[in-house]
């Protein structure tokens, strides 16, 4: 009996490290009950819990005296797993997680006492999902008094209000414009990705200055409406549309929804305002631009962007701005940051700020982390890490950039993910693209097959290496590297593979 009670106590403590785990997945899914408990699913921590029931089922049928023994193993080898885990992300004990959290605890203390010792390995990651069911009105109305809070201070205050959506280059595009706005206002933005309705009310309520004159909202969508919500709560009257590319499809369902998405933000810009468009951008050309006053960025723009150079030591790039042309150096890596620079520059310049100081501006610019960030490795080595990019203008840019070292070139990608029934089509394609630049590519993930078989369909010696994580894949990589070889770390790699 005691022994019975000890195995129960230690795999209730031990249950921590994977309750925890799975609480962070939840909050980096916004909540999202279904996408979270989807991503929980997936992931090594949740699979050695159903391993571990696996094998208790017939131990505790056949040698019931020794199930005790196996239950404290198996709940340390889950605690192991949860905690051997590196959370690109690390979890937040926000208000929201510290009463999930609470719930969790307090269901899976019942469960502890009353559930067959063979359930509890799994245990965390099934209560996770009632309690947040239960919690879900309770929150959904602090989210509705928490977003009008924010609302009414961004009324109160005559800020001019900026927003920036796109498929790609978002934050990027945001933080270029803060600097060049900060010339001439005391501008700031929301930090990292906090592009959705709760984190951007979280900014405004507790982090955005009173004294501020110009902030910059970067605007992120799953879904047709995410931006009309966003522009309603901010009303912004200045905007930048980045672009728009095959992203998030399976959320999306079609391109068409991706544009008509991202076209709403062009409904809220008054006419008093400006909205920047790429103009180089296919998808962008089918909006309504007879909605608001714009601005167009690209080879024929209004604010024209010629003669880009690409090399392993930045961009250098012709810009055009208000009839004043510049050649411009600047430590950012890949073409398509000449047409953030650009896009940037032309809001800018409309608010008032001198040529001269944009231009200067974009050559004090340092690159954005994880986002084409070139990294000084061991012994000559280099890394480029664009572990936050995840579209597949963004992945052509890298490897334009990863063409340009002239050592050994290794990419180690999950490829394009959230493409609906287009995803094997579009990373078959990537496959043949990887094939062209890199010496050897390491698959991770769902996408492993249609990336092997385009690298293979492109060159039918290609070497494909297949990984469960990325440290297994610089594991995999680190015998092979000399000086002056380089690795591409590519396209939004989930904590599952870190």
């Amino acid at each position: 009996m005691f022994w019975h009670f000890a195995a129960r106590v230690a795999a209730a403590a031990l249950s921590l490290p994977a309750l925890l785990f799975a609480l962070r997945f939840f909050q980096q899914t916004g909540y999202n009950v279904a996408r979270g408990y989807i991503r929980i699913a997936l992931s090594r921590c949740f699979v050695c819990g159903a391993i571990c029931v696996a094998l208790l089922v017939p131990v505790e049928i056949l040698l019931g005296d020794y199930s005790d023994a196996v239950l404290a193993g198996c709940s340390f080898a889950s605690a192991a797993v949860a905690l051997s885990v590196r959370a690109k992300v690390p979890l937040k004990f926000t208000r929201r997680a510290t009463r999930l959290f609470v719930a969790s605890t307090v269901a899976c203390t019942v469960g502890f006492l009353f559930l067959p010792s063979y359930l509890l390995p799994l245990l965390p990651f099934l209560v996770i999902l009632p309690c947040a069911l239960l919690l879900l009105p309770f929150e959904r109305s602090i989210n509705a008094k928490y977003i009008r809070q924010a609302e009414q201070k961004l009324s109160r205050a005559a800020y001019i209000k900026i927003a920036v959506t796109g498929s790609f280059g978002k934050t990027s595009v945001k933080n270029i414009l803060t600097e060049m706005l900060s010339s001439k206002y005391k501008a700031c933005c929301t930090p990292g990705s906090f592009n959705t309705p709760l984190g951007i009310a979280s900014y405004v309520n507790n982090d955005l200055p009173c004294d501020a004159e110009a902030v910059v909202f970067e605007m992120g969508a799953k879904k047709r409406g995410d931006i009309d919500f966003l522009c309603k709560m901010v009303k912004p009257r200045y905007g930048i549309l980045t672009g728009i590319e095959k992203q998030h499809l399976s959320t999306f369902g079609s391109v068409d929804n991706v544009i008509a998405a991202k076209g709403e933000l062009l409904k809220h810009i008054p006419e008093n305002g400006i909205c920047v468009l790429n103009a180089d951008n296919v998808y962008t050309r089918r909006l309504d631009v007879e909605a608001c006053p714009t601005v167009t960025v690209g080879a024929t723009g209004d604010v024209a962007i010629g003669d880009v150079s690409v090399s392993a030591a930045g961009t250098s790039f012709c810009l055009t701005v208000g009839g004043t042309k510049r050649t411009l150096k600047t430590r950012l890596l890949g073409a398509f940051n000449a047409t953030n620079v650009a896009l940037a520059a032309a809001l800018a310049y409309e608010l008032g700020v001198d040529a001269e100081d944009i231009f200067g501006a974009a050559e004090r610019l340092k690159p954005v982390p994880h986002r084409l960030e070139l990294i000084e490795g061991a012994n000559g080595t280099a890394i480029i890490d664009d572990s936050y990019n995840a579209n597949i203008s963004g992945v052509r840019g890298a490897l334009e950039v990863l063409s340009c070292f002239e050592g050994k070139r290794y990419v180690v990608t999950q490829g394009i993910v959230e493409l609906g029934r287009e995803q094997f089509e579009v990373n078959f394609g990537l496959g043949k693209e990887l094939a062209a630049v890199s010496d050897a590519i390491v698959t991770l993930g769902q996408n492993c097959k249609a990336l092997s078989q385009g690298a293979r369909a492109a060159n039918a010696s290609a070497e494909i290496l297949f990984a469960d994580t990325v440290g297994e894949a610089a594991s995999l990589l680190a015998p092979r590297m000399r000086a002056g070889d380089v690795i591409l770390f590519q396209n939004d790699l989930p904590d599952s593979m870190i």
